[in-house]
């Protein structure tokens, strides 16, 4: 990286030297979960974890024995630095506003590494200009550049005069040639893929040697839930659905997608039908509510799904990730950006179902439901994968390609 190779020295290890290791991350649980087994991992070896994110997950990070930290602030908003533009737009001018803070915070603590997710910029930025080896986390999948352009395409992003001038800014003042796709994903030379290469589309022109695809690692559970949550009845056929931790709160509208969903099982015994819902006011509305559907603020997840026959969910990386590890036939209703590439590769995989949001009927979630349960060519590919994916965890440790193998 910056033109020159790192390798970490196994005497660095056998030493018990404390190597120290800054993350910065954004605050979607989907791109934290994959990473906490790994600093987990990393903790245990004796590394040293710093980990940015917001303040809602202060308690999440610290579980892992890493050390939570903010953005300079509590309230830090990306949306502060481009207020107004789509959040695609906010990224580059968070990443030039972070700076100065985050610079300052790497002359002090003079970390051996930074980790960053890939829509955290930042990260990339100051690994560059502080000439600090990095490792890019990819917590969603890796799109070659006509896949990021066909995304920002398909939601009409257009760059603004203010991102031109950071990209310009960073080509020469911090001789950094980034082009604006990096918003979707700002990879380097060594990248951690939560994901497995069968699940992921094709690199194209990424060079497929600078990517390393562990599988889906997911996030630390709690079976509180479980037995409150399951059907008394073994018999019936579960459906969990779940949009994730930001969609409801961001798009309330989502209460009809709820309410569909809810109305297609709610008076058919054969199924027991388990729904998440973060947001307390939207929880509130989806009612009423029939015996054989639950309602809850948040579910074990990975643990559901053991249990579970259709999983519905909005297309993001770590459910996509969880329902090919757990073996279930998925039916994705895309939101927004790259769950619409990730609805596409599920369908091309044949592991499920995409419902856009205009089509989501009662009839329509029935039938796909029902088909995604009962056809056996689903049921045979979501099975291969299922065994494929979980070679790959058992097979790869992140933490030894950071400590062993980072050459860039």
């Amino acid at each position: 990286m910056n033109g020159f190779s790192w390798i970490l020295p196994l005497s660095y290890l056998w030493n018990k030297v404390i190597m120290k290791v800054i993350i910065y991350n954004i605050f979607g649980l989907g791109h934290i979960n994959p990473t906490l087994p790994l600093v987990r991992s990393l903790v245990a070896k004796g590394v040293q974890v710093i980990y940015h994110t917001s303040p809602e997950r202060k308690a999440l990070i610290e579980s892992t024995g890493a050390e939570w930290r903010n953005y300079g602030r509590d309230d830090y908003k990306a949306a502060d630095y481009n207020p107004g533009k789509n959040f695609v737009l906010q990224t580059l001018p968070a990443a030039m506003g972070l700076y100065p803070i985050l610079s300052e915070e790497l002359e002090k603590e003079k970390p051996d590494l930074i980790l960053y997710d890939s829509m955290a910029p930042w990260g990339r930025i100051l690994a560059h200009t502080h000439r600090i080896p990095s490792v890019c986390l990819v917590t969603t999948m890796a799109l070659s550049l006509i896949e990021k352009r066909k995304m920002l395409m398909s939601n009409a992003v257009v760059i603004d005069d203010l991102n031109i001038e950071i990209l310009k800014k960073l080509k020469n003042d911090f001789q950094l040639d980034l082009d604006f796709e990096c918003v979707l994903g700002t990879y380097h030379d060594c990248n951690i893929v939560f994901s497995s290469k069968n699940v992921n589309p094709p690199l194209d022109e990424l060079k497929s040697s600078h990517f390393h695809f562990v599988g889906g690692a997911t996030g630390l559970e709690t079976l509180q839930l479980l037995h409150s949550i399951l059907p008394d009845d073994k018999k019936r056929k579960v459906i969990t659905m779940a949009l994730g931790t930001i969609i409801p709160f961001e798009d309330p509208s989502v209460i009809e997608w709820y309410k569909t969903v809810i109305r297609t099982f709610s008076s058919d015994r054969r199924f027991h039908l388990i729904v998440a819902i973060p947001n307390d006011e939207i929880r509130l509305k989806v009612g009423p509510l029939s015996p054989q559907v639950r309602v809850v603020q948040r579910i074990p997840q990975q643990e559901v799904l053991k249990h579970t026959s259709v999983f519905i969910h909005h297309g993001g990386m770590n459910s996509v990730s969880e329902g090919i590890a757990a073996g279930v036939p998925m039916l994705v209703i895309p939101h927004s950006y790259d769950q619409f590439t990730n609805a596409a590769r599920v369908v091309e995989l044949e592991a499920g179902h995409m419902i856009r949001r205009e089509e989501l009927t009662e009839q329509n979630v029935r039938e796909k439901v029902l088909d995604l349960m009962f056809s056996p060519k689903i049921q045979s590919k979501i099975c291969r994968l299922k065994d494929e994916t979980n070679q790959i965890i058992r097979a790869i440790d992140p933490a030894s390609i950071i400590l062993e193998r980072i050459s860039c």
